[in-house]
């Protein structure tokens, strides 16, 4: 019997990290990627990432790529309040053999999704053929910044940018947001769901 092929499509390294993990190195993960037969996996970004991509956090991604063989793929991080600075490391990094992708998180960045400032990644990822992976979730009683990530926020951005592959990070987590990215994944041919959460 052939083993699974799989792909861990959500994952971390760095710190600081809000989450609590013993393990937040690339060596790591390696040593965990083959105790379970993960044959690739996909870095969303390093947490030091989202508090300020660089293009010295993005050589650290790409010496891990390179350090794995080629498995650990990884993506830059856009935030809107740092666009032009963003802008720029995804100008210097959009051709490096491991980035496949932009990550952005308007929970974080406190913006809503379909906020104008958005934009200039959306078309930055139509120009150069990459994905955009965006922190999805449902309304929250205990995190409101959530609220900003609901998948329905996203629609205006995947209707104007067809082109772009959108991936909903975490399916937008339970209930009412979960059913609403499996509709928005039906309905566009552009919008992709990714399974990890914490249920």
């Amino acid at each position: 019997m052939t083993p699974p092929f799989i792909v861990d499509a959500h994952l971390h390294t760095g710190y600081p990290n809000i989450f609590f993990s013993p393990e937040v190195d690339a060596n790591s993960l390696f040593a965990r990627m083959d105790q379970f037969g993960i044959q690739y996996a996909i870095n969303l970004c390093s947490m030091r990432s989202i508090l300020g991509n660089t293009i010295g956090e993005m050589k650290v991604a790409q010496g891990e790529f390179e350090s794995s063989g080629g498995r650990l793929f990884y993506c830059a991080f856009y935030d809107p309040r740092r666009q032009e600075e963003d802008l720029a490391v995804l100008e210097t990094t959009a051709r490096w053999k491991g980035m496949k992708g932009i990550k952005i998180h308007p929970s974080f960045a406190k913006i809503p999704a379909e906020d104008k400032r958005y934009e200039p990644v959306w078309e930055f990822a139509a120009a150069h053929d990459l994905p955009i992976v965006a922190h999805t979730w449902s309304v929250s009683s205990y995190n409101p910044s959530q609220v900003l990530s609901t998948p329905d926020r996203f629609e205006p951005m995947v209707k104007k940018f067809p082109r772009v592959r959108f991936v909903l990070g975490h399916s937008a987590g339970r209930g009412d947001g979960r059913r609403e990215a499996i509709r928005m994944a039906g309905e566009y041919a552009n919008v992709f769901m990714d399974c990890s959460g914490d249920i």
